[in-house]
Parts: C-alpha cells; structure tokens; sequence
C-alpha cells in the first residue's frame, strides 16, 4: 500500500485518536460534574443535621477543595475544545490530501 493509500484508509490514524480522547475526556467530564453535585448534596445535607463552627469550618474546607476541583474541570473542557478543534483541522488537512492524490 502506498503512502497515500495510508493516509485514506488508516483507521487509527491522528484524527480517529483525537477523537478517541475526546470522547474519553467527555465523559471524564462528565463524571466529576457529577461527583462534585454529589458531594454538594452530601454537604447540603448533613447542613441540616449538623449545625455548629465545627461544619461550617468543613463546609469552607469542603467547598474550597470543591472550587479547585471546579476550577481543573474547567481546564480539562478547554483542552477537549482544542483536541476537537485540532481534530477538524486535521480532517481537512486529510481530505485535502486525499483529493489532491485521487481518493475521493
């Protein structure tokens, strides 16, 4: 096969692996959105039990580590947007070569 023929048919080429950790970062994403709401429920709730210095020193702690983490999402949402915009560059940096070497 040559080099070209390479470039058309690879499966598991730069862009099916941009895709790939996209995908995974998603749902990453995802996930820790969900354990933050949880652990924010956790907290709300335990707020209606426990009422002293002693929670609302816990609750700062708690939400400043929530914060951070919040704030490493954020971070990981800004990286998946640059895989998925280097993914699109890459598609058409391959499809512009498939055309120009006839495997349209």
């Amino acid at each position: 096969m040559t080099f070209e023929e390479e470039i058309y048919y690879d499966e598991k080429g730069l862009e099916a692996l941009y895709a790939e950790f996209s995908a995974k970062l998603a749902t990453y994403i995802s996930d820790m959105e969900d354990n933050i709401s949880s652990l924010n429920d956790v907290i709300g709730e335990l707020g209606r039990y426990w009422d002293s210095e002693d929670y609302r020193a816990f609750k700062r702690g708690m939400g400043q580590g929530i914060t951070s983490t919040e704030s490493q999402i954020q971070r990981a949402i800004e990286l998946k947007h640059e895989i998925d915009l280097a993914r699109a560059e890459t598609a058409a940096g391959l499809e512009k070569m498939r055309i120009r070497y006839g495997f349209d």
